[in-house]
């Protein structure tokens, strides 16, 4: 649908074009023919839904349409449970934290296409995440922690992921290889009642 509208905006001049010249000779119901051709083609205006939580699924689509702004893939497969005991404000700072820390990436990447795929699924009573995202592979390490490009330690949003892992009793678990950062986390609680 990104693509759809991408197509649409670009093609819009020639539609103007087309418009304006029936306007300049005055021929109203081929104008309006026209119109209602073009209406016709547009893509839907419907809502992109990746999963039912609301707070998630809006955070989703936010990065995904900044992935589609940068030109960066942007694949996402969210299996996210109706009742769980994790905050959707803990699920939003860490989904979001690593989305940025993603788009960051791939923005700074200088060859190729980036990339960001994102999986979110219970599995045995724990919300699984895993990321992968393309990067430059100048990722520095630190006492076995990733540094932060920006600040030389750990940056912000890492460190709150951590803190949530911890919070729900969680895995995390990072890696870059071969210019691909890779990120899971495992989070209790993934399907119980809140």
């Amino acid at each position: 649908r990104m693509d759809d509208a991408r197509r649409a905006k670009h093609d819009l001049r020639q539609t103007l074009a087309v418009i304006q010249a029936y306007v300049q000779k005055d021929d109203k119901e081929a104008l309006l023919s026209y119109m209602q051709s073009y209406i016709t083609s547009l893509p839907p205006d419907l809502p992109i839904s990746y999963c039912e939580n609301q707070a998630v699924n809006a955070l989703i689509v936010y990065y995904g349409e900044l992935a589609g702004e940068n030109n960066i893939s942007f694949e996402v497969w969210v299996e996210y449970p109706e009742k769980i005991a994790i905050a959707d404000a803990d699920a939003v700072v860490l989904i979001g934290n690593l989305l940025e820390n993603a788009l960051e990436a791939c923005q700074r990447k200088e060859k190729g296409k980036g990339f960001i795929v994102l999986r979110i699924q219970p599995v045995q009573g724990r919300l699984i995440i895993v990321m992968d995202n393309s990067c430059s592979g100048l990722v520095q390490k630190k006492g076995g922690t990733f540094i932060s490009a920006k600040t030389g330690q750990e940056g912000i949003g890492l460190s709150s992921v951590r803190r949530i892992a911890d919070k729900y009793h969680g895995v995390l678990t990072l890696a870059c290889e071969e210019e691909v950062f890779h990120v899971s986390v495992g989070l209790e609680g993934g399907s119980a009642e809140k």
